[in-house]
């Protein structure tokens, strides 16, 4: 099994050594192994935890509720499954949006004039692309997750406030 010091796994993924750090402050990714020296030694499997921290921080989750997610047992390529969904739906929201700029573009006359419904087709479509991932998807569903979690998804729990602001 490979492993990695802080620094390597840092350049590897392009995560910074402070946010690494951070990261382990926080309980959200403990290095596999600490040396005697305090030296971090990362393994695959916090790899893969690093990897669906940063997918689920890209779909606008907060620390605290990724924390919360990944403390529920979850299958890796249940989250797999859920993140090429996720990236599924944002892609044909995206290709939505430029196929309505597209008719923006060829619709527009001589004079530039933009008709007003057409702006306001563009506006929803952008908003679509923006929806919470929460919106999206039933999570709870692939992630098993006990009935109280909905309200830490919410940010009322105050111990996880603190980690939010980072």
């Amino acid at each position: 099994m490979t492993h990695w010091y802080v620094k390597d796994l840092s350049k590897l993924t392009k995560v910074s050594v402070q946010t690494l750090h951070y990261y382990d402050k926080l309980n959200l990714l403990k290095p596999s192994l600490r040396l005697d020296n305090g030296y971090r030694l990362y393994s695959e499997a916090d790899l893969l935890k690093l990897q669906q921290i940063l997918a689920l921080k890209f779909f606008g989750f907060e620390l605290s509720q990724i924390k919360a997610l990944l403390a529920s047992s979850v299958d890796v390529v249940e989250h797999f499954t859920v993140q090429s969904q996720f990236l599924q739906k944002k892609a044909t929201a995206l290709i939505e949006a430029s196929n309505t700029l597209q008719s923006i573009i060829s619709d527009c006359g001589v004079d530039k004039s933009i008709p007003w419904k057409t702006v306001i087709k563009l506006i929803e479509v952008y908003q679509m692309t923006q929806q919470n991932p929460l919106q999206n998807f039933r999570l709870d569903k692939y992630f098993g997750l006990f009935e109280g979690y909905a309200e830490t998804l919410r940010g009322n729990c105050s111990d996880f406030r603190q980690i939010d602001q980072y």
